[in-house]
């Protein structure tokens, strides 16, 4: 599944040209997206987000170098970031007062360019220490997610507006 928010984030940045987010979920327990944000002539980083839900005070956000994990009571999912060009993951919590609440995110930012691909791929697994990622390669614009037992691979050709997805 894809979306187009392109004429949303163009109201606020007109410099904006392209922002759309494909989903890919692989039964039972790999989620994958990859969002396109092309600009126009001002390169920029771009981030993407990532809130975890802490209704209970008991879910949390972790980061390493290209990957974070979000921890919920009795699971864990272990998500990978993969970018066209440098990304980098930070976790924080939304700036807001704290008898409201903690907010926990992951945040994936990619360096300036007119033209970026993010792919984040996820794996959630009961109790700890969470799932193994599946394997993310890259040969030119195709993206190749190879899940483990009993999870299907997934092709995604980053190449058009629209990226094409072949399961299997």
């Amino acid at each position: 599944m894809t979306s187009d928010a392109t004429q949303a984030y163009n109201l606020v940045n007109p410099d904006v040209s392209l922002v759309r987010r494909t989903v890919v979920f692989l039964k039972p327990d790999v989620l994958a997206v990859l969002d396109r944000v092309r600009l126009a002539k001002n390169p920029l980083p771009v981030q993407a987000r990532f809130q975890v839900d802490n209704s209970d005070g008991k879910g949390s956000a972790a980061a390493e170098e290209s990957a974070f994990t979000v921890s919920r009571p009795g699971v864990r999912a272990r998500t990978e970031v993969r970018g066209s060009g440098d990304v980098r993951v930070r976790c924080g919590t939304i700036d807001v007062p704290a008898d409201r609440g903690v907010f926990p995110f992951a945040e994936v930012e990619s360096a300036p360019a007119l033209d970026h691909v993010i792919l984040t791929v996820c794996a959630a697994a009961a109790g700890a220490p969470g799932g193994a990622a599946p394997r993310v390669t890259r040969r030119g614009n195709v993206w190749h997610i190879a899940g483990g037992e009993g999870v299907p691979s997934v092709a995604i050709d980053a190449s058009g507006d629209t990226p094409e997805v072949t399961i299997g």
